[in-house]
């Protein structure tokens, strides 16, 4: 997901507020979780560090897993850029 859109998904910001993280950190986590490689992108140095501290330290569910993988079928995701990881069956 390449789209600052991806921070205003209900979906999201609920899986975020039940796991205590931020939206970012749960996306990257998703990505983590489906193998694939992630490239955030911040030039932040203090967003940097808190995506970093806080990925790896909660892991999601299966049924949030499920959510994210359908989030494109929210009408606030329709611009993002599909980047194929619905191909992956991790």
């Amino acid at each position: 997901m390449q789209h600052a859109s991806m921070f205003t998904v209900e979906s999201l910001q609920q899986i975020a507020r039940s796991s205590g993280k931020t939206v970012a950190q749960v996306v990257l986590r998703w990505a983590v979780q489906k193998g694939v490689v992630a490239i955030p992108g911040t030039s932040n140095p203090a967003h940097m560090d808190e995506n970093l501290a806080g990925v790896y330290s909660f892991a999601l569910s299966t049924e949030q897993m499920g959510i994210i993988d359908a989030v494109r079928s929210d009408p606030k995701a329709k611009g993002f850029t599909a980047m194929g990881f619905e191909k992956n069956e991790s």
